[in-house]
């Protein structure tokens, strides 16, 4: 790893540069642990600021991700689109319900499932905060949700702190988080016993299960949102924009 003081490319950059280099030559995988800024500082002969802002762009770009009292790991990249260069839609979802109340609210840190890692492209070892609840329309359960994050955004999060608050306003307004798009999955899937018992419906009776994922304007995927709703007191509605 060598940089070159004669460059036009600042030092930082430069640092970033070969960072990344070396995680596509897989010298670092996701889950690896990166140098520490220190022992990148002496490895490139730079200061220990200069390799902190060439760590910091690839966090800011979903390539990184710090781990407090931990260090800086390599992350898993999301496969490119498959779509890429033939959509013609943008699609915004319109579905707003007024009268929407959330009761029931549960918060509790754990281990992550894979899946939800994958999802969150947590680092082994790195906790998340699971938020469930329970949508009511008026006084009738319509839905309920469970949403991970985290814990390294949010760590004092509690049921006090959030109230009745959705969790992506919640953070946007308590840690001036910026998001930017949501990728969602729509299935039909059966009431299980647990959804019988919380939206009061007939065994077999279909919901409306709908995978939401958040991501930072960065491009870092942050909320793993699951909701399902009844069928009879829920319609998802959206509108396409042509681009």
């Amino acid at each position: 790893m060598t940089v070159s003081r004669n460059s036009r490319s600042p030092l930082y950059a430069q640092i970033r540069q070969e960072i990344e280099q070396d995680i596509l030559d897989k010298k670092f995988v996701p889950g690896d642990r990166l140098p520490s800024e220190d022992e990148l500082a002496a490895r490139f002969g730079v200061s220990r600021m200069t390799a902190r802002r060439a760590i910091d762009q690839l966090v800011s770009q979903g390539k990184l991700k710090r781990i407090q009292g931990q260090g800086t790991y390599v992350i898993e990249q999301s496969p490119p689109s498959q779509t890429a260069g033939i959509t013609r839609w943008s699609f915004e979802r319109v579905d707003k319900l007024q009268g929407i109340s959330r009761r029931g609210l549960h918060i509790a840190e754990h281990s992550p499932s894979l899946r939800v890692a994958n999802a969150l492209r947590t680092i082994p070892g790195e906790k998340v905060i699971q938020v469930t609840g329970i949508l009511y329309l008026n006084d009738d359960p319509i839905g309920y949700y469970i949403d991970h994050i985290p814990k390294l955004l949010a760590p004092t999060i509690n049921e006090e702190t959030l109230g009745h608050d959705a969790l992506p306003n919640f953070l946007a307004r308590r840690f001036n988080l910026e998001f930017g798009k949501v990728t969602e999955r729509i299935r039909a899937v059966p009431a299980d016993e647990e959804a019988i018992e919380i939206l009061n419906v007939e065994p077999d009776s279909p919901l409306l299960y709908i995978d939401s994922l958040i991501y930072l304007k960065s491009g870092i995927p942050v909320i793993l949102s699951n909701t399902a709703y009844r069928y009879d007191k829920y319609v998802y509605r959206g509108l396409l924009h042509p681009l």
